[in-house]
């Protein structure tokens, strides 16, 4: 889990929600949610909501059902065309609409990195009354990381010299990158968590 963003109802404790201190130790680099700032939390206020985006959910129930989430996108997605959205849920974990992506990186086991963004409701009827709303904007966010990620690749391709091959098999040993890294853009997570909360504010899901 990178990223997790939540909407909060300003009558409720907003900072129950809040992000803690994750020990370094306990998260690779690929999977660090970071911010020019250092904060753990970002937030955005809306008239009654407030829009939470932390590394996880803090309460312990979403942060298993949202595990349990991102086991099933991964382990279905093993054998399942990955342009196509999933959509399943149960009352018990919530309703939920994913979309998964990969990125070239050449440092990274199979140089893939792979990746999705899922949309979560404890309401099934409110989920799939909005889908295709859902799903237009996950293809939208989807396309822009993936063309960015492209771009920065070509760039990569266009500005290497034969004479220092060997430099760049160096550079393909594995190691642990961020979507920060990958992207070139330290302002990344707070440009999704832009995106994450105005998606909520327009679904209301």
């Amino acid at each position: 889990m990178v990223m997790c963003t939540q909407d909060v109802d300003t009558s409720d404790c907003v900072e129950r929600f809040h992000g803690t201190d994750v020990p370094a130790s306990s998260v690779c680099e690929s999977c660090a949610f970071k911010v020019p700032d250092g904060s753990v939390t970002l937030r955005t206020h809306s008239d009654n909501k407030v829009y939470v985006s932390t590394q996880h959910p803090s309460l312990q129930a979403r942060y298993a059902a949202m595990r349990q989430i991102i086991m099933k996108i991964f382990t279905i997605e093993t054998n399942y065309d990955m342009s196509k959205p999933l959509s399943f849920g149960n009352s018990k974990h919530g309703y939920s609409v994913g979309l998964s992506f990969k990125l070239r990186d050449d440092t990274a086991r199979g140089s893939e990195r792979r990746y999705s963004l899922i949309f979560t409701s404890e309401s099934e009827q409110a989920l799939f009354s909005r889908h295709s709303a859902i799903l237009d904007q996950l293809n939208a966010m989807v396309e822009y990381v993936t063309a960015r990620s492209a771009a920065i690749i070509e760039d990569r391709r266009r500005s290497d010299n034969n004479n220092e091959s060997y430099l760049r098999r160096s550079s393909r040993m594995p190691k642990n990158r961020s979507l920060i890294e990958l992207l070139q853009d330290e302002e990344l997570f707070i440009k999704l968590h832009l995106w994450a909360a105005s998606l909520l504010e327009q679904l209301q899901c």
